[in-house]
């Protein structure tokens, strides 16, 4: 509680005394050194770093500030390379805060040591040199003990063992006032002094009396036996220290945390029984201050959304959920650009299973193409192809994350043999659906795309744009697909994909299926008989999964999206076709502000939570 108290005081407190000392592994300092610390001893041992070891060094403000140019390098570096453990460059570790990776004796070892502690030294604030300046004797005590061994040399893992244990250790004191002003202390360092005025903080039971086991390997019973401290002593020297404070002050405060939120418990014993055996307590009084967020609104000139709107004329499926889920998050992600900071992440991650899996999909159904010369697929093609699927999986990762080792490292062994199971689902459905015709793969689209242009009631035309991951051929009937790596729900109710207050995201690949259904069909007019299916790949080991889509019903039959109702499925896309120009004109309106969704569901895990809200 040192620092809130420090920062708490009024400014007219001039004079102050701290007579208690700070530990510096509280501190900024102890995080950067044990970071460092993570990454020099695997150095050291000729051994390549852990990349999130390395990324979590260059995030620290004391590495950022002291080795500006090294953090970006190393950020940088972690980033093309894309590997799990790495070897620095050599221009990289002949800077100063990697130079001790290449000392062979204890003496480089201290010298690359000082001199790091001497450049966070120039970077810091009066206060913060402090605890720097006491790391620099510690580190030089640990040297001059080290030279007394006479001759005796410590290997470079051992040295850096102390140091660590040394830096835990380590208690800051401060300078100042001990004649008069404001004594800041613990109930311990009260010993004979008296007080006229007191405010004892932390009055909670187990805060005070706080109560500590030694670090001992005599047990309780033994110290009992021979007259040795025990806990109950610990108990007693509180009540003296606590109860001789009183007899010569005249004002004295007891604060404690009453709130069941907090866990700190019931008020201190002490307390309880001053209340019920004394008449000492006069007042009591309760303080209580909520933490509201503020909202915080940018003045985000009209003129400037107008020209934006202007110039967008081309927009996707994912861009239109983001207005329906919260059109404040359209504005910064799709008209003003704005993108969360990029992060390190050298393993794969839950974006690249699902890039990963279609990736192979296309490949695998590309080459059967490719070698019949034709889009008919057979189960023979698929069966034939099967056998050399996990070379398809291979090319489609390196497609992804480049050629690099880390591929087969840690857990990208287990995400690799997920990304196997994915793949082999779909393809096992697809043997029960065979034969078919591929009409067109996502690798042929993103040649050319598909596109619509809606006109507006204002003359305006906005183009939708579409990137289908398969459409299908089976008879008479077209099926447009997309595959989903992560459970989705098949039946939905119509009115709730343009609803603001209601939608959802599990409604989204429902919502991007019908405007690739809309795009698909107004491009080509014969498409009459097409049908929506949704793959939904953790779902495809079930006996009973099917891929079609189900328009639940307030009132009558849900209706299921079926080759057997076609019409039902054309009639849904012009009722999809008028909601989205009327979604357009909306958007595109010249009173619109886009205004922060009132959905609170909308707002988690939304990476523009922290501009709409501060706290």
């Amino acid at each position: 509680m040192l620092f809130p108290v420090l920062y708490s005081l009024p400014d007219y407190v001039d004079k102050i005394n701290i007579t208690l000392q700070f530990p510096l592994r509280l501190t900024s300092l102890f995080s950067f050194f044990q970071n460092w610390f993570a990454v020099i001893s695997v150095f050291l041992k000729g051994q390549k770093a852990y990349y999130k070891d390395l990324d979590n060094l260059s995030k620290l403000e004391i590495f950022q500030k002291v080795f500006p140019d090294l953090a970006q390098q190393l950020q940088n570096f972690l980033t093309n390379t894309r590997l799990l453990y790495v070897d620095l460059p050599e221009e990289l570790l002949d800077n100063d805060a990697f130079r001790i990776a290449k000392a062979q004796n204890h003496e480089q070892i201290f010298s690359a040591l000082q001199q790091l502690i001497y450049k966070i030294y120039k970077s810091s604030s009066k206060f913060e040199r402090e605890y720097i300046y006491a790391v620099y004797t510690e580190v030089n005590k640990l040297y001059l003990a080290i030279e007394n061994l006479k001759g005796i040399e410590l290997n470079n893992e051992l040295i850096i063992s102390i140091l660590k244990q040394i830096l835990y250790t380590i208690r800051v004191p401060f300078e100042a006032n001990s004649i008069d002003g404001l004594q800041v202390m613990t109930i311990m360092e009260t010993r004979n002094l008296d007080f006229k005025n007191i405010i004892l903080l932390g009055m909670n039971e187990g805060i005070f009396p706080q109560i500590s086991r030694p670090h001992t390997f005599l047990t309780e019973t033994i110290r009992r036996y021979y007259g040795l401290p025990v806990i109950k002593f610990q108990d007693s020297l509180y009540a003296y220290m606590f109860y001789r404070l009183l007899h010569n002050s005249q004002n004295i405060y007891l604060l404690y945390d009453s709130s069941a939120e907090s866990g700190a418990g019931e008020k201190s014993r002490f307390i309880t029984q001053l209340d019920n055996e004394t008449d000492l307590i006069k007042r009591k009084l309760n303080y209580i201050e909520e933490l509201n967020l503020t909202e915080f609104d940018f003045d985000i000139n009209p003129e400037i959304i107008s020209q934006l709107l202007e110039q967008h004329k081309i927009i996707s499926a994912s861009a239109l959920i983001n207005y329906i889920q919260c059109p404040r998050k359209f504005l910064y992600q799709n008209l003003l650009k704005i993108y969360p900071p990029a992060t390190v992440e050298n393993e794969m991650q839950v974006a690249d299973i699902g890039n990963i899996v279609h990736s192979a999909l296309e490949q695998f159904y590309t080459e059967i193409i490719q070698e019949k010369n034709n889009k008919h697929i057979t189960k023979s093609d698929i069966d034939k192809h099967l056998k050399h699927i996990d070379t398809i999986i291979e090319q489609a990762i390196k497609d992804i994350l480049g050629d690099n080792e880390s591929i087969n490292q840690g857990q990208n062994i287990f995400i690799k043999y997920v990304i196997e199971k994915f793949v082999k689902q779909v393809l096992n459905y697809d043997l029960n659906i065979t034969p078919f015709e591929l009409v067109t793969l996502e690798r042929q689209d993103k040649k050319s795309g598909f596109f619509y242009t809606i006109k507006l009631d204002s003359g305006k035309e906005i183009t939708l744009q579409g990137i289908f991951d398969r459409v299908h051929k089976k008879g008479y009937i077209l099926y447009l697909l997309d595959y989903k790596t992560g459970k989705k729900e098949h039946q939905f109710y119509f009115e709730k994909l343009f609803d603001k207050e209601k939608f959802d995201s599990k409604l989204s690949p429902i919502f991007q299926l019908f405007t690739y259904l809309l795009i698909y069909t107004r491009k080509n007019l014969s498409a009459q008989k097409i049908v929506p299916l949704l793959y939904d790949i953790p779902k495809m080991t079930d006996k009973k999964f099917t891929p079609t889509l189900t328009l639940k019903k307030s009132k009558g039959k849900n209706i299921e999206l079926t080759e057997q109702n076609t019409s039902q499925i054309n009639q849904l896309i012009d009722e999809f076709e008028s909601e989205l120009k009327n979604l357009l004109e909306e958007i595109f309106s010249p009173e619109q502000n886009f205004p922060k969704t009132t959905n609170q569901n909308a707002c988690d895990g939304c990476p523009f939570y922290d501009i709409c809200y501060s706290h």
